[in-house]
C-alpha cells in the first residue's frame, strides 16, 4: 500500500508540474488571432494560438473570427484507415462558443497549376481552396472566459 500511495503523490507532482509548464507555453505562444497570409505563413510547423468562435467547416472545425477573409483556417483530425471520424466531447461541447486553440500550425495546397491546365483544354474544373490547419488530436481547446 505505501508503494501505491508514494506513486500516487509522485504522479500528482509531475501532472503539476506539466500542467504548470503548458500553462506557461501559452504564454509563449504566438497569437495568430486576426493576423494576415505572410504571419501565418512565417510560422508554419510552430505552435501558435488563435482565438474564435468554434464551428464545423467543410473540411473540419474552424473558428470565426480568427482569421481574415484571405486566410482559411481549419482544426482537422488525422483520418484513421477506416475513413470515419467522430469528433471528440470535449469539442463537441464548445462548439457555436468562443475558444482559444493552440497547436502546430501546417499549410494544405491543392495545386492551381492542375486547375490551370485543365482551362487550357476547355474544361472547368474547381479546386478547394489551400488551407492552414491543426491537427485535431494534436491541439489543444479551452473556453475564453467571458469578462
Amino acid at each position: 500500500m505505501r508503494v501505491f500511495s508514494a506513486m500516487k503523490t509522485i504522479l500528482t507532482i509531475f501532472s503539476l508540474i506539466a500542467y504548470g509548464a503548458s500553462a506557461l507555453a501559452d504564454d509563449k505562444t504566438p497569437d495568430l488571432t486576426g493576423a494576415d497570409a505572410a504571419a501565418f505563413k512565417a510560422h508554419l510547423g510552430h505552435a501558435i494560438l488563435l482565438r474564435g468562435r468554434l464551428s464545423i467547416g467543410m473540411q473540419g472545425m474552424c473558428l470565426f473570427r480568427a482569421t481574415p477573409k484571405s486566410v482559411v483556417f481549419y482544426v482537422v483530425p488525422s483520418m484513421p484507415a477506416s475513413g470515419s471520424y467522430t469528433y471528440p466531447n470535449a469539442w463537441m461541447r464548445l462548439v457555436d462558443r468562443d475558444v482559444r486553440v493552440v497547436g502546430a500550425l501546417k499549410f494544405r495546397s491543392f495545386g492551381y497549376v492542375r486547375a490551370a491546365s485543365a482551362t487550357a483544354t476547355g474544361w472547368v474544373e474547381q479546386t478547394a481552396p489551400d488551407y492552414y490547419y491543426m491537427v485535431l488530436q494534436a491541439a489543444t481547446i479551452a473556453p475564453v472566459e467571458t469578462k
